[in-house]
């Protein structure tokens, strides 16, 4: 349960969370509350270049929590007849195709035009680069061991930092971390086709990007195995959790002083204090709905997390401010002009929560 109400977290944080910290802080007229909900509405938001917030870990919180997926599942394919082996593993390509092509759909269906070219058309997308990283983590989670995940993850870890020592970014040099100088923007303008995100020098979800979040990944399905294993006691699993996830956390920071957390260049920085964020999180959920069972909490985080893929989408597809004030628009006069800002945000999240929950309890869920 705890996997579902992870990514539940992730889109209740995307759909419309930080929205509404964002019009609490401008509501608010109390210097002490306006304190307290710009920090939170800071944290709601991605780091400007250099730096990590809260927001700056959701994605990497899905990514490694689709790794523990396969972790819990703890699926091996070694040793099986060829026939056995591959049904799932096409079933695997089909599922990253089929997230590419919604990532296409995310990039650009709610614009007023779809790309006229591929050179206009974003093709990297956060759904993209969940069923890449996904896809890697399955292959090594079904065909190999735990030392091979190991390995993988580590020679990631280091082959990116090395590149960008040894390749020569023309004008700019080696181990630069600015939006031009860097590694990213060298290797999107040469393989990534299309545009990048805001026609930036790089894509938040580019090539490098892309090749860094398999770490996260992996380390997902070692730590969803770690969970899974019954053997350990509750406490142990959520402790050797917690243990770990903090000297991610040291060790990531200990490396800002030589490679920048920054989230747009997905370094390795980046990538290992997120992971050991991640990590905290999952024990932190894990105590709380698989372990305590906090059925009464976990209810809004599930039924979101069920229907993860349809909720973003639809977030993007449907004009949920037009639905909340068809529907619930009577009611604004009640409030004060100030605070009606406040009650739109609630009612728009709310009603993509509540979908999720109908959808939820009438058991329809509908996956990549």
């Amino acid at each position: 349960m705890s996997l579902d109400a992870m990514r539940g977290l992730v889109m209740i944080s995307i759909i419309g969370l930080g929205h509404l910290i964002t019009k609490l802080f401008l509501y608010s007229e109390s210097e002490g509350w306006r304190k307290v909900w710009n920090t939170l509405n800071m944290q709601m938001q991605h780091a400007k270049w250099h730096g990590l917030t809260f927001f700056d870990i959701i994605l990497p919180l899905f990514i490694f929590v689709s790794g523990m997926t396969l972790g819990v599942a703890n699926r091996s394919l070694i040793g099986k007849p060829f026939k056995e082996k591959l049904s799932p593993t096409l079933k695997a390509v089909k599922r990253l195709i089929i997230l590419i092509m919604l990532g296409l759909v995310f990039n650009h269906a709610s614009g007023a035009y779809w790309p006229d070219s591929l050179e206009n058309m974003r093709c990297a997308s956060v759904l993209g680069m969940i069923g890449f990283a996904w896809f890697v983590a399955a292959m090594l989670t079904w065909h190999s061991t735990n030392r091979m995940i190991i390995i993988v993850a580590l020679l990631i870890a280091v082959l990116i930092p090395s590149l960008r020592f040894i390749i020569h970014v023309p004008d700019h040099g080696e181990w630069q971390f600015t939006p031009a100088g860097s590694l990213n923007a060298l290797v999107d303008t040469v393989l990534l086709p299309g545009a990048t995100y805001s026609n930036g020098y790089s894509d938040p979800e580019g090539i490098l990007s892309i090749i860094a979040s398999v770490v996260m990944a992996l380390c997902g399905v070692l730590a969803g195995k770690w969970l899974a294993n019954k053997q350990t006691a509750p406490v142990l699993r959520i402790s050797g959790l917690v243990a770990a996830g903090s000297v991610f956390m040291a060790c990531g920071w200990l490396l800002d002083f030589a490679i920048p957390i920054n989230k747009y260049l997905w370094t390795m920085s980046y990538v290992i204090v997120s992971t050991g964020c991640c990590a905290i999180i999952a024990a932190l959920f894990h105590y709380l709905f698989d372990v305590v069972k906090l059925r009464w909490l976990s209810l809004p985080f599930v039924a979101v997390g069920a229907n993860c893929i349809l909720i973003y989408m639809l977030f993007k597809l449907v004009s949920w401010p037009h639905i909340a004030k068809s529907i619930l628009g009577w009611s604004l006069p009640i409030y004060t002009d100030r605070f009606q800002p406040v009650a739109m945000s609630f009612y728009i999240l709310m009603l993509q929560i509540l979908l999720a929950v109908w959808l939820y309890q009438r058991r329809i869920f509908i996956k990549a």
